[in-house]
């Protein structure tokens, strides 16, 4: 029984998580027998041992005569569709795994919202305990799923780390260049100079990008 004090949060928390754990009750349970790497279905084990907590969070409702509100799909990015599972039970192996290992840490995205809103907002001790319990184990899952992801993943969420940027021919003179033509230089040296220094049209190109860009791919904003 759950009669402690309880307000809008806490009961939107209930229901919200009581829906997204049911998804990973439902997603791990896929993965033991559809996985590769022997480490998804030791984590599918861990998720599915806490799904007295999914009765607990119903029966909490009960207590405080609210009804379990199903979260709209699209409202909220852990919530998966119908499309979603359907197409997931269809795949094997590596396929498999890159499109759970996805839907896994948006379902444990958005339950660590729920958990971290709980806690600034809800007033209910129980709910509170259970938020405090799922926000450490939901942190440790989500860092394990995203490593295996970017490891193991067909499609990585981590991109890799950019290549350091190769200078980029300059376009703009600051002083004699040892390529520039003397003025005593004839007019013919002086063709000859500037068309083995001046840089081919697609020369230069993906160094000058790399050059203006940061490690996340942004471009700097005090690029000439």
């Amino acid at each position: 029984m759950n009669t402690g004090p309880h307000d809008t949060t806490d009961v939107e928390f209930a229901s919200a998580l009581g829906q997204l754990a049911g998804q990973g009750q439902s997603m791990a349970a896929l993965a033991q027998d559809r996985a590769d790497h022997p480490a998804l279905p030791d984590l599918a084990t861990e998720v599915q041992q806490r799904a007295q907590d999914i009765d607990t969070m119903h029966a909490w409702l009960r207590d405080w005569d609210q009804p379990s509100t199903p979260v709209p799909t699209g409202t909220d990015p852990g919530i998966l569709t119908s499309e979603d599972i359907q197409a997931l039970s269809a795949q094997r192996g590596g396929e498999f795994e890159d499109a759970w290992l996805e839907h896994m840490a948006s379902n444990y995205t958005a339950a660590i919202a729920w958990c971290q809103r709980e806690l600034d907002q809800g007033v209910n001790p129980q709910a509170r305990d259970l938020a405090t319990r799922w926000l450490t184990a939901m942190n440790h899952e989500l860092d394990s799923v995203q490593q295996w992801h970017s490891e193991w993943g067909l499609h990585p969420q981590s991109a890799p780390a950019s290549m350091p940027a190769q200078p980029a021919p300059s376009t703009t003179s600051t002083g004699p260049q040892s390529g520039a033509p003397r003025s005593d230089d004839s007019p013919h040296m002086t063709e000859t100079t500037h068309q083995q220094d001046a840089p081919h049209p697609g020369d230069g190109l993906h160094a000058s990008e790399a050059q203006h860009q940061d490690g996340a791919g942004h471009l700097d904003d005090n690029r000439p």
